[in-house]
C-alpha cells in the first residue's frame, strides 16, 4: 500500500531491494509486507512517535483513536503525515531546529512551550 510507505518512512524503515525485505530504523528485519493499517501493534508505535516529537497538535489522531477503529485511526495518521510534511524524522527536526532558532528557544524551553496542559 502507498499510504503505508508514507508511513514507513516518517519511522525510518528501509526496503532492500536485494533480499525483498523491510527492516526497521536498527536495522532489524520486520517482515516482507508493511502492517500499519491492519495492526495496532504496527501502528501505535508510530503514534506514539508523533506524540513524542512533541508536534502542536495530533486532535485529529486522538480523535480516530477514540473510535477504536484502526480504519479510522490509520487514515488520520496518514493525513497528519502529509498535511504536514513530515515524511520522515529528518525533516521534522529541520522545522524544530528552525523554529527554536526563530524563537530564540532552547530544546527545553521548544519542548515547555509545546506541551500539552496535562503533560505538566
Amino acid at each position: 500500500m502507498k499510504d503505508n510507505k508514507i508511513i514507513a518512512e516518517f519511522m525510518g524503515v528501509v526496503f532492500h531491494d536485494d533480499d525483498n525485505q523491510y527492516y526497521n530504523s536498527d536495522g532489524l528485519y520486520i517482515g516482507l509486507n508493511l502492517q500499519y493499517h491492519t495492526s495496532w501493534d504496527w501502528l501505535m508505535p508510530v503514534i506514539e512517535e508523533i506524540d513524542h516529537l512533541q508536534y502542536e497538535s495530533i486532535d485529529s489522531i486522538e480523535n480516530a483513536l477514540a473510535t477504536r477503529s484502526i480504519k479510522d485511526t490509520y487514515k488520520a495518521v496518514v493525513k497528519f503525515l502529509r498535511d504536514e510534511n513530515l515524511m520522515n524524522h529528518s525533516q521534522f527536526l529541520k522545522w524544530r531546529e528552525e523554529k527554536m532558532e526563530k524563537w530564540g528557544e532552547t530544546e527545553a524551553e521548544f519542548e515547555e512551550s509545546h506541551r500539552l496542559p496535562t503533560d505538566k
